[in-house]
């Protein structure tokens, strides 16, 4: 790899997993716990997404035919994850809290590295980027340090979210809440229509392009 591929491969993951974007989403999830919870959520959540991102690159070509026969479900179930937390985002506090027990189980897991950071889109990149140095070690040694650049980029962004959640204080906090669930909602759309489009509902040949 070299380092114009390493560059576009780093400047692509960077735009699709989006840190900073993240960042305000980590901090409405955990703007309740004790700073330790919220260290501890930033580090399971970060290592958990990109080990998911990782596992995805080391599979490669395979990965690739066996999400291509289930990318529709892919889409679907993605979906109605953006879907239930932006609009439980919209609802406010209230709707955050009863959001399935992740107060209580925390937020690392579900939705932070899955589908926030290891979403669909994240994943083809790296399928598609290992497949381009399959057989290849130093390539591929090369991506995953791309990789580990963007996790410590998106851990970096998730830990400076606190400071900046406490400066915007409760009434601007609720409005960038409900920004940001629009944002979700507008992308389990996205995600449905791409779906739909899948299993030939909608987007037949002959209609509109």
């Amino acid at each position: 790899m070299t380092a114009l591929q390493a560059a576009l491969a780093f400047a692509t993951l960077v735009v699709i997993v989006d840190p900073l974007a993240l960042a305000p989403v980590f901090g409405v999830l955990t703007r309740d716990m004790p700073q330790a919870r919220v260290r501890r959520t930033a580090l399971v959540a970060v290592l958990a997404g990109f080990a998911l991102l990782g596992v995805a690159g080391l599979a490669g070509h395979a990965a690739l035919r066996a999400i291509g026969a289930r990318i529709a479900l892919v889409h679907l179930v993605v979906a109605a994850a953006l879907m239930a937390l932006g609009v439980l985002m919209l609802l406010g506090r209230a709707g955050l809290d009863s959001f399935g027990g992740a107060r209580r189980r925390g937020p690392a897991l579900f939705p932070l590295a899955f589908p926030l950071i290891a979403g669909p889109g994240a994943a083809g990149a790296m399928v598609m980027f290992a497949g381009k140095y399959a057989g290849h070690a130093g390539g591929l040694a090369a991506l995953f340090a791309v990789l580990a650049a963007v996790g410590a980029l998106t851990h970096a962004a998730f830990r400076a979210a606190g400071p900046l959640t406490d400066r915007l204080g409760p009434a601007a906090l609720r409005v960038v809440t409900r920004i940001l669930g629009v944002v979700l909602v507008g992308a389990a759309a996205r995600f449905l229509f791409e779906a739909l489009r899948d299993y030939g509902v909608i987007g037949a040949q002959g209609g509109p392009g």
